[in-house]
C-alpha cells in the first residue's frame, strides 16, 4: 500500500527484502493492537534469523526504515518513538461533548476493598505503552524507571503511595518489575526493593509498609522458554563479576526482545494471582452504571440546559 512519498528511494535487493519483512512484521503486530519501536522491530528480525544481532545491523535497519518511510514504502503509524511525545490541552465544541468524552474517562478505584495494591514498573520507557496495555485493563498504576529508579521517584512511591495505602486502607503493596537480564538490570530489582523499604517506613503512630517487589521478567526460565537473542554482558559493568558468578554465564538479554503479547501475558498472569476477582468485578459493574448515567446526561444535555435556564434565570 503506497503512502505519502516525501523523497525518492530506490533500495537495492537486500534493503528491499528488509522493507518487505518489516511491513509484514509491523502489520502482524498492528493487528494485535501494538505499535513497535525500532528496537522491538530489530529484535523481531534477529529472532527470526533475518539479521544477525549486531550494532551495525541495528543501525542499518534504522537507516533503511527512515528512507523507506520517507519514500512512502512503510506506514509511519506502525513504528513509533515512545520517548518523544507532544503534550497539549484537549478541546471541545460544547459542554455535551466534554461530558461524552468523560464517559470512558470516568473510573472508580477498582482496587478499593482489595487486600493488595499493585503497580507495574518497567526498566525502559520504550516499553511503557506495552505494559500500560495490561496495566490499564486492571486499573493498575505503571511507569518507566528509565534505568535505575531516581531518588525522588523512590521517595514518592514509598512515602506518598505505599505508606499512605498501608495507613489509610490497610492495603499492602506489590510492585511487579520488568527489566533486562543483564548485570545492572538484575540488580535494579534489588535496588528498588531496598529503597522502597527505606522510604515506606512510618513515623509517629504510622506503621511501616514494606512492599513486595516481584521481578516477573526477564528471568532465566523465560530466556529458556522464548529464546530471545543474546548479547554479550558488558564487562565494564561494575556488577559483571557478580552476575557471572550468580548465573554462570557471560551473555545477557534485553526485555525488548520479548514479543509485546508475551509481556502483556506475564503481567496478566501475575495480577490474576493477586486480585480478588469477584470484588474487582463488582466495582467494575458499578463503574459501568455511573458511565451510563453520564451518557444520559450527554444525550439530554439540551433539555437539562433548558431546565436550568427556566428554573434559575
Amino acid at each position: 500500500m503506497p503512502y505519502i512519498e516525501y523523497q525518492k528511494y530506490n533500495p537495492q535487493s537486500e534493503a528491499r527484502a528488509i522493507i518487505e519483512y518489516a511491513n509484514s512484521i509491523l502489520a502482524e503486530y498492528s493487528r494485535q493492537g501494538f505499535r513497535l519501536t525500532l528496537r522491538q522491530l530489530y529484535y523481531q528480525f534477529v529472532a527470526r534469523d533475518i539479521l544477525a544481532n549486531s550494532q551495525a545491523n541495528y543501525n542499518k535497519l534504522g537507516n533503511i526504515m527512515t528512507s523507506a518511510r520517507d519514500a512512502g514504502m512503510v506506514d509511519w503509524n506502525n513504528l513509533q518513538d515512545r520517548g518523544r511525545v507532544v503534550q497539549s490541552k484537549s478541546h471541545w465544541d460544547g459542554p455535551s461533548d466534554i461530558v461524552e468524552t468523560c464517559i470512558n474517562a470516568f473510573n472508580l478505584d477498582l482496587w478499593e476493598g482489595q487486600e493488595y495494591r499493585v503497580e507495574v514498573w518497567v526498566e525502559k520507557e520504550a516499553l511503557v505503552e506495552v505494559v500500560g496495555s495490561a496495566a490499564d485493563t486492571w486499573d493498575i498504576p505503571y511507569f518507566a524507571n528509565k534505568g535505575y529508579l531516581s531518588t525522588s521517584a523512590a521517595w514518592d512511591a514509598g512515602h506518598n503511595r505505599i505508606l499512605n495505602w498501608k495507613n489509610t486502607t490497610g492495603q499492602e503493596t506489590i510492585i511487579l518489575h520488568l527489566g533486562d537480564h543483564d548485570p545492572s538490570g538484575i540488580q535494579m530489582t534489588e535496588d528498588i526493593q531496598s529503597r522502597l523499604n527505606r522510604y515506606s517506613t512510618g513515623y509517629g503512630d504510622k506503621k511501616n509498609a514494606y512492599p513486595e517487589v516481584r521481578r516477573i521478567a526477564l528471568n532465566m526460565d523465560q530466556v529458556e522458554e522464548y529464546s530471545p537473542p543474546p548479547n554479550p554482558a558488558k564487562q565494564t559493568d561494575a556488577r559483571y563479576d557478580q552476575y557471572v558468578a550468580r548465573f554462570g554465564i557471560t551473555e545477557s538479554w534485553e526485555l525488548d526482545a520479548l514479543e509485546p503479547s508475551v509481556i502483556v501475558g506475564l503481567i496478566n498472569d501475575e495480577v490474576e494471582k493477586i486480585v480478588d476477582k469477584p470484588k474487582w468485578e463488582k466495582r467494575g459493574y458499578l463503574q459501568q452504571d455511573y458511565r451510563t448515567e453520564l451518557g444520559d446526561v450527554s444525550e439530554y444535555w439540551e433539555d437539562i440546559r433548558e431546565f436550568i435556564r427556566n428554573t434559575y434565570y
